[in-house]
């Protein structure tokens, strides 16, 4: 994969249990979205969302351990994994967002501030709700 993008590392007042149980029902995700999203449907094993003027994106659940939620795009066109990372922190929980896509240089080039923007504004939205 060659972009990666890291989220600040967050605090949240929920255990690693609790925001696992949360985050791997991909309804979940809505709460975390930017005003920006025009188009949000979800099923037991998926979400599918759309950015305005950008295509529709769907992210499938591909793993849910002790300490990660991941999402990968079903997509061949653009491929990318977006991963939810939690670690218990006292009585409180690290948690932080990781997108690691792999894009050709002009594609690279063109979506490396939105998609930046997009991965820090879930995760002060995490931030906000919890």
């Amino acid at each position: 994969m060659n972009t990666k993008i890291d989220s600040p590392e967050l605090e949240i007042n929920l255990g690693v249990k609790e925001l696992i149980a949360h985050y791997s029902n991909p309804a979940s995700f809505k709460e975390l979205m930017p005003p920006e999203v025009v188009k949000f449907e979800a099923n037991e094993s998926s979400f599918l969302f759309a950015l305005k003027g950008m295509p529709e994106v769907r992210l499938k659940v591909e793993e849910i351990s002790e300490e990660q939620v991941l999402l990968k795009s079903s997509s061949d066109k653009i491929p990318f994994l977006l991963r939810v990372r939690f670690e218990p922190f006292g009585d409180k929980t690290k948690a932080q967002l990781h997108f690691e896509g792999n894009f050709n240089p002009m594609l690279k080039l063109m979506v490396q501030r939105p998609l930046n923007s997009f991965v820090n504004h879930l995760a002060d939205n995490m931030q906000k709700i919890h």
